[in-house]
């Protein structure tokens, strides 16, 4: 069945509609997430997965509506269950399944060599931009805070991981510089968000009145009250939790606030993907 969806010819019906589409959904979406308090309508974000699954089957190819089902199943149940940890919003969850249904694979002008999933692409991208954007954003909150946490430089030694990578990358050198860039980025941010977590985590708490709180709010739970731990309340309130706590008495809550949106730059990595998304396969 893998191999089956792996490398069996595919091409996606009405390739330059699904990009168009894909395109316009997230910038929408990613206008909303910056100027309207990371708060992306419910509307819009199940109207553009809705969208891309009537699209699938407006425009039906069994072999891409199996993948791009699959993929997008499997994706929604792993950012779901990110999501109720508090590590990603929901709105990102519903915008990576309707990427993956509109693009399930790599457009054919790209011509990767086997259906790679093209998220995977988008999501390296972006999540690149993203870890460089956060360091300098939480440097700025932690200037402006003088947060009192230390930074933990026992994570330094991850450093010697890094170097260990740099040295199988010089003496295999039949790999991509595009590996070897978002590779550095992405563990160099690690390292850097590991040294200084804590203060990163003290720099974004904030106290929030109860009257105040909205849906998807993630709570720090090391300051939960005794009423929230008595309704065993997870990371990210809903409404129903909003509801209960303004019912409990509970005045206020710790919530970390001024996180950094994210879908501008799955925005990003989608519009580079779609042009160098090919780099990542230039292995030889």
């Amino acid at each position: 069945m893998l191999e089956w969806l792996l490398f069996s010819p595919m091409q996606m019906p009405m390739e330059t509609a699904r990009i168009f589409l894909a395109v316009l959904g997230m910038a929408v979406a990613s206008y909303y997430d910056l100027f309207n308090n990371r708060n992306v309508p419910e509307m819009l974000l199940y109207g553009f997965l809705a969208l891309a699954f009537i699209f699938n089957m407006a425009f039906f190819d069994y072999d891409v509506f199996v993948y791009a089902v699959v993929l997008a199943f499997l994706l929604l149940v792993a950012g779901f269950a990110l999501y109720r940890l508090g590590q990603i919003g929901g709105a990102d969850v519903i915008m990576v399944a309707a990427l993956v249904l509109l693009l399930p694979i790599s457009p054919s002008y790209l011509e990767v060599p086997f259906n790679y999933p093209f998220i995977f692409s988008v999501l390296i991208f972006g999540g690149a931009a993203f870890a460089v954007y956060s360091i300098f954003f939480f440097a700025g909150i932690m200037a402006r805070k003088k947060t009192k946490a230390k930074p933990n430089y026992l994570y330094l030694s991850l450093l010697l991981v890094y170097g260990l990578f740099v040295y199988l990358f010089i003496n295999a050198p039949f790999f991509s510089m595009a590996y070897f860039a978002i590779a550095s980025v992405l563990l160099l941010s690690s390292i850097i968000f590991l040294v200084f977590r804590d203060a990163i985590m003290e720099a974004t708490m904030e106290q929030v009145f109860v009257k105040d709180l909205e849906p998807e709010d993630v709570v720090v739970q090391e300051k939960m009250d005794v009423h929230m731990k008595r309704m065993k309340m997870g990371p990210v309130l809903n409404q129903r939790d909003i509801d209960a706590l303004r019912k409990s008495g509970t005045k206020s809550v710790w919530v970390y606030a001024n996180l950094p949106p994210f879908l501008p730059f799955l925005l990003m990595g989608l519009i580079i993907s779609l042009f160098f998304g090919n780099q990542l396969f230039l292995v030889f």
